[in-house]
């Protein structure tokens, strides 16, 4: 890693959020003289400063960051249209043994349910494709 060329990054990630050295540092929870020794090119990032300033900023591409390749910000990589189905009526759900089995389809006749994923608040997922 070129650390010269992290710094001009770094810059560029405080312009951008019109935050000043000292309260990146107090958001980061790290000293001010870090920052003021990384600014200077005293010292060479941590890997432990890289994590929180990614978690700070979790836009950032990583790539980007650390060696230059690629955009600035992470690529949205929403490839679906979300559809709000509180109003289309689920006629019948059976359940067994915590196996989703089979559901009917939805109140459009012409389309059927190709797959079903539940996301749970743990952050774990099921997946199911009805026969």
């Amino acid at each position: 890693m070129d650390t010269d060329a992290f710094i001009k990054r770094f810059k560029e990630i405080l312009q951008d959020n019109n935050i000043t050295a000292s309260a990146i540092a107090d958001e980061l929870e790290i000293q001010r003289s870090s920052i003021s020794h990384l600014l200077s090119g005293r010292n060479k990032p941590s890997l432990d400063f890289i994590l929180k300033l990614l978690s700070k900023y979790p836009e950032i591409n990583m790539y980007w960051l650390l060696n230059g390749t690629g955009a600035k910000h992470k690529a949205d990589k929403t490839t679906f249209k979300e559809k709000s189905v509180e109003h289309i009526p689920i006629k019948k759900v059976e359940v067994e043994n915590d196996k989703l089995l089979a559901v009917e389809t939805l109140s459009n006749k012409n389309k059927k349910i190709k797959h079903i994923v539940i996301f749970y608040e743990d952050a774990t997922f099921e997946s199911y494709t009805p026969n």
